[in-house]
């Protein structure tokens, strides 16, 4: 009788300290998502308009057909995007340089949304090679890739982001967001991606300069996909965008250097 006693209580206290929440969200008007890129690399580059959904929809977003898009440099050039399908605008005319600044201008259901972005310089890849790790607990045996290269301004913060293929295939997930920035790099900086390649792989690195804002940008969006909506984990919120009137994403002009190397013993 007293452990059923015991057992009574503690399903009371345990039952005290429940509350069912009811979510309460908005569904408001879908918001404007931009992903456009303009880079000093041969083209075609282009701007992708998508919206949010509903929170109970069960479809990821919708592609923008119908939007108005341009862009324009500081030069007074200026042209009006083509839409290709899906949402997605090409850029035909207007070419990346080191040192230009473009401006996106959206016009989207009544709404104008607009961005700036300048295509900083980019340093040249120095130096790439490989090394052979046996396995430990945090990773897998195999030929890693490391790269050097020199801060593209001295006397200034720069800000980069790496992309890395393997045979044309570029590491695109989650964990896959590289940025730095050089702010305490001493003329030149090195570090090793953590992908374990095997023997006659190629591997191709891809270096690109960033605005502040972009490289904010990713660094917000790799938090919020890194979370694992635990207890301790921040609450979740949109990456930071440079995109005005309330949309979302990024619009963003890079400089680009790569490089490649075939692993070999």
């Amino acid at each position: 009788m007293q452990n059923i006693i015991y057992t009574f209580l503690i399903v009371c206290l345990l039952s005290s300290c429940l509350e069912v929440i009811d979510l309460k969200h908005d569904d408001n008007a879908p918001v404007l998502i931009v992903d456009g890129l303009i880079t000093d690399q041969p083209g075609p580059h282009f701007v992708k308009l998508s919206t949010t959904i509903s929170f109970n929809s069960s479809e990821r977003s919708f592609a923008v057909e119908d939007a108005t898009v341009t862009l324009s440099n500081d030069l007074g050039e200026e042209e009006q995007l083509l839409h290709i399908g899906s949402g997605t605008y090409q850029i035909t005319t207007i070419q990346g340089v080191v040192g230009r600044t473009y401006d996106l201008n959206i016009d989207y259901d009544g709404r104008t949304y607009t961005s700036r972005s300048t295509m900083l310089p980019v340093s040249e890849i120095a130096e790439m090679a490989s090394t052979f790790r046996n396995a430990t607990s945090l990773s897998d045996a195999g030929y890693y890739v490391s790269m050097a290269a020199l801060v593209s301004v001295p006397d200034k913060i720069n800000y980069y982001r790496w992309k890395v293929y393997k045979s044309d295939s570029l590491f695109s997930g989650k964990e896959d967001i590289i940025v730095a920035e050089d702010e305490y790099a001493d003329g030149s900086f090195e570090f090793e991606f953590e992908y374990p390649f095997e023997l006659n792989d190629e591997v191709k690195v891809e270096m690109s300069s960033l605005n502040k804002d972009a490289y904010e940008y990713y660094n917000g969006l790799a938090e919020v996909l890194s979370s694992d909506g635990g207890l301790f984990s921040p609450p979740p919120v949109n990456a930071p965008s440079n995109i005005s009137n309330g949309a979302l994403g990024l619009f963003q002009a890079n400089a680009v250097s790569s490089d490649v190397i075939t692993i070999t013993e």
